[in-house]
């Protein structure tokens, strides 16, 4: 994968059926803890989780393996700061300029 990530927070997404302990329970698998997220329109989101971070991608890309595996886990990946700032600035444009 090419672009800048942050290397210590990954974005999941979880099923709809997930219940909040198997939620909880993943991001405790990977050590993690929610810092955030982004709701969507069916009332669910992505979860921002801090990982640790020892300098290198390594952790990251072991915490998106681990969390992809789990059946109620629908896609977990980097959080892109490049693609973040885009659609925060085409909110902030949309506000703003009507």
């Amino acid at each position: 994968m090419s672009g800048t990530f942050v290397r210590n927070v990954v974005n999941v997404l979880f099923a709809q059926t997930a219940t909040q302990t198997q939620r909880q329970t993943a991001v405790d698998q990977v050590r993690g803890q929610v810092i955030g997220g982004e709701r969507l329109s069916s009332g669910d989101g992505f979860y921002l989780v801090r990982i640790q971070d020892d300098g290198t991608d390594g952790p990251l890309w072991k915490a998106i393996a681990t969390l992809e595996a789990l059946p109620y886990v629908e896609m977990a990946g980097p959080e892109a700061l490049a693609l973040n700032a885009l659609n925060r600035r085409k909110a902030h444009d949309r506000r703003n300029h009507p």
